[in-house]
């Protein structure tokens, strides 16, 4: 079922992409990543020049990405960007990570693959703000959807 393989010397990063998916509520509902260059700089502030990093995403084909691969190539990494997968697909390759799979704890995908894998080093970040403070405040981290105007 796996179109394409981690090398075992890549580190894999899961970008989910809620921002693409859901721009005009995917912030307010919690759904936020880190930046790319935060990414770069602090996600990865132990990998060293030439070190490799895969990345998969839901959507790959859009400027979104690009800043994360142009933010990781400008640290020295080597970048490379998984496309052209399924779901499926994509959930094999996270799975199939070795050295070290990183992604949002919102996302499933990366959270499962995490305890089911076979990566030797797993990093899943949440993102600390006003937004993500808000949804885990409501009800006692129990989103209320009537504050997020719906019924």
């Amino acid at each position: 079922v796996c179109k394409a393989i981690p090398e075992s010397d890549e580190s894999v990063l899961h970008i989910r992409n809620f921002m693409v998916e859901m721009p005009k509520r995917g912030k307010r509902l919690g759904f936020e990543e880190l930046s790319p260059n935060y990414t770069a700089t602090h996600l990865f502030s132990k990998l060293k020049p030439g070190d490799k990093i895969a990345i998969t995403s839901r959507f790959t084909n859009d400027e979104y990405m690009a800043r994360y691969v142009k933010a990781l190539e400008e640290r020295g990494f080597v970048v490379r960007l998984i496309q052209g997968q399924t779901g499926i697909q994509d959930f094999c390759f996270l799975m199939k990570a070795q050295k070290e799979l990183v992604g949002l704890a919102m996302s499933s995908y990366v959270s499962i693959a995490a305890v089911l894998g076979d990566a030797q080093h797993v990093r899943l970040y949440s993102v600390d703000s006003l937004a993500t403070r808000a949804r885990v405040e409501l009800n006692d981290g129990v989103p209320d959807d009537r504050k997020f105007g719906r019924s």
